[in-house]
């Protein structure tokens, strides 16, 4: 009889050997980074009318990773939350009410 070994949890599929645990693999996190060392990535699917260089001006440290595509770190995450939702809410309540008088 040959004896086989039991299946890894979270092995590599290309080597079958267990994952190497350490900074290069994030499934070994032991803790919450701090807010200081973390960073929101936030991707608009259609960024047309997105004003991305007020963005930038108004949330300190933040950056463009790509065309579409904003990294903020952890802590002014509120404030570009509401830079970013302000104007789509907005936008909403005025077509609500539109729709409304239209009635």
């Amino acid at each position: 009889k040959r004896r086989t070994r039991p299946p890894q949890a979270w092995g590599d599929a290309t080597t079958n050997q267990p994952l190497a645990r350490g900074p290069s693999n994030p499934l070994s996190a032991r803790g919450i980074p701090a807010p200081d060392k973390s960073l929101v990535v936030i991707r608009f699917a259609s960024p047309s009318g997105i004003a991305f260089p007020h963005l930038l001006n108004m949330v300190h440290d933040s950056f463009m990773s790509r065309a579409n595509t904003i990294v903020v770190p952890e802590c002014p995450t509120e404030l570009a939350l509401q830079l970013i939702f302000t104007p789509f809410v907005r936008r909403l309540v005025e077509r609500l009410q539109r729709a409304l008088g239209a009635l």
